[in-house]
């Protein structure tokens, strides 16, 4: 918001900022806001994950890098970044919890149903990986490190996905899933960023040179 109103709109009938509230006016849930994964935190909670997510995605394109292009495994930097995660994890799920208490929304957590399922399949995803991170001996452990960062990322992908489909529960009849063909449009997406990802390193100098191959 600051910095639409230093730098102005280039659309005067646009806004140039949206505010998600928990409630409404006074005191109303937002149409789809019935679970737990809406709330006016969203923005600051989808940070948070994608902060924590960026370093699994560090510590992945290390590990695979290392084997399948033979560079040497990175013991200095990785551990000492790898203290963060656990504070970032922690942060995100004390702001979650409290928000659902705010909201008066804890006992959705303890239902039998598949919005209570895949809210703790989340959390301890998140949990597990914060988990294998901690300790210094165990950030020094690649594999851990590998773990932990997998988990995170499924943490995060979930996330995600109970946001923008578990978690919307509109009026009516209406229901969305992806289909097949949008599913593979994805997948193909993916492997697309993939290939471009390993032609990149291996014609230009973004990654250290690895020992030469025997």
């Amino acid at each position: 918001s600051w910095l639409w109103y230093g730098l102005g709109s280039v659309a005067d009938d646009l806004p140039g900022f949206v505010v998600l509230t928990s409630l409404g006016r006074f005191g109303q849930a937002q149409p789809i806001a019935a679970r737990q994964w809406h709330s006016g935190f969203l923005p600051l909670l989808f940070l948070i994950s994608c902060l924590v997510m960026g370093y699994s995605g560090v510590v992945i394109q290390d590990g695979l890098t290392r084997l399948i292009l033979g560079r040497p495994q990175e013991n200095e930097l990785l551990p000492r970044l790898s203290r963060l995660p656990p504070w970032l994890v922690l942060a995100y799920l004390a702001l979650r919890f409290g928000d659902l208490a705010f909201k008066g929304r804890l006992g959705l957590l303890l239902n039998t149903d598949r919005f209570a399922f895949f809210f703790w399949v989340e959390i301890g995803l998140a949990l597990a990986g914060s988990a294998l991170l901690l300790g210094e001996e165990h950030r020094r452990n690649p594999g851990r490190r590998f773990l932990a960062a997998m988990a995170i990322i499924l943490f995060g992908a979930l996330y995600r996905f109970d946001t923008y489909l578990i978690g919307i529960v509109p009026r009516g009849d209406w229901h969305y899933f992806p289909s097949v063909g949008e599913i593979f449009v994805s997948l193909g997406l993916w492997a697309l960023a993939g290939c471009v990802f390993m032609v990149v390193v291996k014609r230009f100098p973004v990654l250290a040179a690895g020992p030469p191959h025997k």
